[in-house]
């Protein structure tokens, strides 16, 4: 592949990208700040709107592409579960404790595994066929006895990455608590609606996902220095 191509796959990714965030994150919590203003609806009908946008955009993604939009996915569990409060007029503890669950959901199956004593599933999820020689990769390690090594960090970063699972809980479960205080299906309830989905990107999923990309970091820097193989014959071309 040329360099022009490289360049051009490069930014139509970039765009691809972030037209996927302002589909999926920025729109829909327009809609539930300010839709009832500027559409002339109810904060109902704001509200299915907003759920509407990551719920439409997967569907439409998983048709064009055949394959799963996790940015699509994630936008609609984060709107289907605040708007399933507002739209049944739950209350907002209910709120509150249902932006903990998914995150805690994950924290408790990490640590289950590793009291388990079960495979590390960092190995598996990482080393795949897709972008590693992984077959290579094993043989290596095995052949310099280093195995069992790679799978006492790996080990070690299950349980920083749970520990980051529950850190999002209590901040999802503090920031619920702190920012919704109006009763479901009134307008300000939405607009608050609207604020939590984004102070939840900025303040927990952007630092979750930095902390989720230096472990990734961290397990392949091992993964090079104990099989004693270049990046190149680490990752497919």
């Amino acid at each position: 592949m040329t360099s022009e191509k490289k360049e051009a796959q490069s930014e139509n990714q970039g765009k691809s990208l972030l037209w996927e965030l302002f589909f999926n994150l920025c729109l829909p919590t327009v809609l539930l700040m300010h839709g009832h203003s500027f559409l002339h609806v109810s904060a109902k009908v704001a509200l299915a709107l907003a759920i509407s946008c990551p719920l439409s955009y997967g569907i439409l993604d998983w048709v064009k592409e055949a394959h799963f939009n996790w940015i699509a996915f994630l936008g609609l569990i984060s709107i289907v579960v605040k708007g399933s409060v507002g739209l049944f007029e739950g209350s907002n503890q209910l709120l509150a404790i249902n932006e903990m669950l998914v995150p805690t959901i994950f924290g408790v199956g990490l640590v289950i595994m590793r009291l388990l004593r079960k495979p590390p599933f960092l190995i598996k999820f990482l080393l795949n066929d897709q972008i590693c020689n992984t077959k290579f990769i094993l043989e290596r390690l095995e052949q310099n006895k280093t195995l069992p090594v790679l799978n006492q960090h790996v080990i070690l970063y299950e349980w920083i990455l749970s520990g980051l699972f529950f850190f999002s809980a209590t901040l999802n479960y503090l920031l619920a608590k702190y920012l919704v205080v109006h009763p479901a299906g009134s307008i300000e309830f939405n607009h608050e609606l609207g604020l939590l989905t984004g102070w939840s990107f900025a303040i927990i999923a952007v630092p979750a996902t930095l902390g989720l990309l230096c472990i990734v970091w961290r397990f392949f820097t091992q993964v090079q220095k104990l099989s004693q193989l270049t990046w190149e014959e680490v990752f497919k071309n």
